[in-house]
């Protein structure tokens, strides 16, 4: 008998959760407060904008940010977001330390309505 190989989609669940693993409750509840924050305020994000809020915040930094990649999971199951599903639905990354890699452009699903003139600085 042969071992059956895990799917691509069990290593991704398993890799997810074993980050979630290393991380706080405090982190992960902090970040995930970030995240409804920033989905009640902007249309579209992404995780560029919660980063920047957490620093705001002043949310200690996590040696591992793959960990923020289950609080956006559970972000989405709770109904704050989904992601984008258009084109292009991934921008570059502002963080220096993602070397300006593709990241997730994200919808609301709770934001009030837009401020244009706000929105522009009016």
């Amino acid at each position: 008998m042969t071992a059956t190989q895990p799917t691509g989609e069990q290593l991704k669940q398993d890799g997810m959760a074993r980050a979630a693993a290393g991380a706080s409750d405090e982190w992960k509840t902090a970040m995930l407060t970030c995240v409804e924050l920033v989905a009640r305020k902007m249309s579209r994000f992404t995780a560029d904008d919660v980063f920047d809020l957490a620093d705001e915040q002043r949310v200690p930094e996590h040696t591992e940010n793959r960990a923020f990649g289950p609080v956006m999971m559970r972000a989405a199951r709770l109904g704050y977001c989904r992601k984008l599903e258009e084109f292009p639905d991934t921008q570059l990354s502002r963080r220096p330390q993602l070397h300006a890699s593709p990241i997730q452009i994200w919808e609301s699903l709770i934001a009030g309505p837009v401020d244009f003139l706000s929105e522009l600085g009016l």
